[in-house]
């Protein structure tokens, strides 16, 4: 029995066979071209992001604080330093945004503590300028660690040369047209947060804050990594934490 006939097939026996390799050529570079392009966007995702379920291989820590603070004191020295030294410097992206409760009064900025807190916090964020996290983390751990000196003035150039920093370049920053222009970035970044700050320090982990659970930073850290991504630290994590 003759079988009917396709239409569709007899369509294409119609169409020369060089249009058909036209329109192949054609779909295929179109293919790989919106292929490249969202290859393009992805990419610097995806050198952040684990095989395992999309947990992270670094984690983004904002710490908005002032450097005349106490209970910032208490961040540097108690929470981020343990932190650093534990491991979590290759894992963390970690800036400091030195900046806090400030105040606008006639035009002019006033800090919570002072106009000493202004100009030191224009140092921290001068220091980060470095990129290197062991150089400038130091030397805000070793500007913190005795804030009587600090506002005597005592210690900020010694800080400075004894974690491998220029005292001479950190003045010229601070002091200089670079330190405001950082310091009026630190102050946009500070008062475009959604929630607003409304205590310092104020701790921003991957986008979210956390709160009053500051001194709880590391856990926050550890869960958001990949398993492998984890530094030895983590393995203290209580085991209900240990595999989030």
């Amino acid at each position: 029995m003759l079988q009917p006939q396709n239409p569709v097939n007899g369509r294409l026996r119609d169409v020369p066979f060089l249009v058909l390799v036209v329109l192949v050529l054609v779909l295929s570079i179109a293919l790989l071209y919106s292929g490249s392009q969202a290859g393009q966007g992805e990419g610097k995702q995806s050198s952040e992001v684990s095989e395992q379920g999309g947990a992270l291989s670094r984690v983004r820590v904002d710490f908005y604080g002032e450097s005349l603070c106490p209970d910032c004191r208490h961040m540097v020295l108690d929470v981020l330093k343990p932190m650093v030294e534990g491991g979590f410097a290759d894992v963390m992206d970690l800036r400091y945004i030195a900046y806090g409760k400030v105040r606008s009064v006639g035009g002019e900025l006033q800090c919570q503590h002072g106009e000493l807190e202004c100009l030191y916090n224009r140092y921290i964020n001068c220091a980060q300028e470095e990129g290197d996290i062991s150089k400038w983390m130091g030397y805000v751990e070793c500007l913190a660690k005795d804030l009587g000196k600090l506002r005597a003035g005592t210690i900020v150039d010694e800080c400075a040369s004894s974690h491998g920093l220029s005292a001479d370049a950190l003045q010229k920053c601070a002091e200089g047209d670079r330190g405001a222009m950082l310091e009026a970035d630190a102050g946009k970044k500070t008062t475009s947060l959604n929630p607003k700050l409304n205590f310092v320090p104020w701790i921003v982990v991957n986008g979210a804050p956390i709160g009053a659970d500051f001194e709880n930073l590391d856990r926050y850290v550890c869960v958001s990594l990949a398993e492998d991504a984890r530094p030895k630290a983590c393995s203290s994590l209580p085991r209900g934490l240990g595999h989030q």
